[in-house]
């Protein structure tokens, strides 16, 4: 008789935690099952960090993290790049690129990599800046246009070049803005001395009569003073013009992201391909299949809470102890827990944070926002990494990591390179 299998699918940072998690939860209790790790690739990422890597304030190492390197893979512990084609729930079975899987719990948590352009706006017109692929094709964009506005003489010609209209003015958009206005000027300082700083424009372009990401007055006057002093344009009350841009970016930064994996599969989802999940993270009318991440939704008000990545880490929490206690027959856990710590990035080295009705400005909260976000790695050997990374960029012992968009042979990083080898 085969032993019994635990099989987690997705390339998200919820699915890595969860393995993570079902792996020490496993080896603890000595419970006779096999845990089975599929992923489409070697990697995981933290999302709000790209800001950072943006304004070049760190690199792609200091982003993710291999999925090699979660845990030692002690007997029965496996790990699976590849596909997959389909599940069929019913018979518990995953095909894969590679052949089938029978599974008796099953874990997703796929990533969100597909989106649609807002309203009216030409697909061919308006470039989406949310996954570290996009991030990184938006550096090299930036660094080609540098060099051509570097060869242009006329001041006038130049500035198209630099001007940038981000629609939105969600916090995504903000951080967006504020992370290329940062790394725009590191490259006029350092490398592209004969551009002048005034040849910069960003403008986000908010079609409502206020930004989005506006909070309390303290939180306003902090951030509108960081716009003014970047001299980030808010547009209120405004569309993107028609016709002729006078501008060589208009970027969003997309709401309505859904899985295509979860997409095609027979669960009963959202408007937007969330699957629906109770409170113990069951996909709806499935007593063994678990959803978490990006890609669930569940139907009870606890859930309506900020999505950050210490929610995701108390999620997969949640939905492994819980597969453990449908083993053991034991009462399930309940996702109960709401957060009110949150942060808002405005380029390198300053940052908002805002617990409850405490705000906190300047270094030293982004300090602590790099600080949370290194303690959300999963393995230990990869916090210390990142770190010491930290402390040589603040102390500038680390070299710039401009290179991450100048090789145009390289794949997205060096993982990608590492895991072809």
């Amino acid at each position: 008789m085969p032993t019994p299998k635990i099989v987690v699918i997705g390339d998200s940072y919820s699915a890595a935690a969860v393995f993570s998690r079902l792996e020490n939860l496993l080896h603890q209790t000595r419970e006779p099952y096999d845990l089975l790790f599929l992923t489409s690739k070697p990697y995981y990422y933290l999302s709000p960090l790209l800001p950072q890597y943006m304004a070049n304030a760190c690199g792609v190492e200091d982003i993710s993290e291999f999925t090699r390197e979660l845990n030692y893979l002690r007997p029965g512990i496996s790990y699976l790049q590849t596909d997959v084609v389909n599940i069929d729930f019913t018979a518990n079975n995953i095909r894969t690129s590679n052949g089938s899987i029978d599974y008796n719990f099953l874990v997703l948590a796929p990533d969100l990599d597909k989106c649609e352009n807002k309203d009216e706006y030409d697909e061919d017109l308006v470039l989406n800046v949310n996954s570290l692929k996009d991030f990184r094709e938006l550096r090299k964009k930036i660094l080609r246009n540098l060099e051509h506005a570097s060869s242009i003489p006329s001041q006038e010609d130049r500035k198209p070049l630099l001007s940038f209209l981000i629609l939105g003015s969600k916090e995504k958009d903000i951080e967006l803005a504020f992370s290329i206005s940062d790394f725009v000027r590191c490259m006029l300082r350092t490398k592209y001395t004969d551009l002048k700083k005034t040849l910069l424009n960003i403008e986000l372009i908010e079609g409502k009569n206020n930004i989005e990401a506006s909070r309390d007055p303290y939180f306003n006057g902090y951030l509108f003073f960081n716009l003014n002093k970047k001299n980030i344009k808010i547009n209120t009350n405004s569309s993107l013009p028609k016709g002729n841009l006078d501008a060589s970016f208009v970027l969003q930064t997309a709401s309505n992201e859904t899985s295509s994996f979860v997409e095609k599969l027979d669960l009963v989802k959202d408007e937007k391909s969330r699957a629906f999940v109770d409170l113990y993270m069951r996909a709806q009318g499935k007593e063994n299949v678990f959803v978490i991440g990006k890609s669930s939704k569940c139907l009870d008000l606890v859930e309506n809470v900020e999505r950050s990545e210490l929610f995701y880490l108390y999620q997969s929490d949640i939905c492994a102890s819980n597969i453990l206690c449908s083993i053991n027959n034991n009462p399930l856990k309940t996702l109960k827990i709401k957060f009110d710590i949150d942060f808002l990035s405005l380029g390198s080295r300053n940052a908002i944070l805002e617990f409850k009705n405490f705000c906190l400005y300047g270094i030293f909260p982004w300090f602590l926002y790099r600080l949370t976000y290194i303690w959300y790695f999963i393995g230990w050997k990869k916090k210390l990494r990142a770190f010491v990374s930290l402390f040589l960029s603040i102390v500038g012992l680390k070299d710039s990591h401009i290179f991450d968009s100048i090789d145009e042979e390289s794949s997205i990083s060096s993982v990608d390179k590492v895991a072809s080898n």
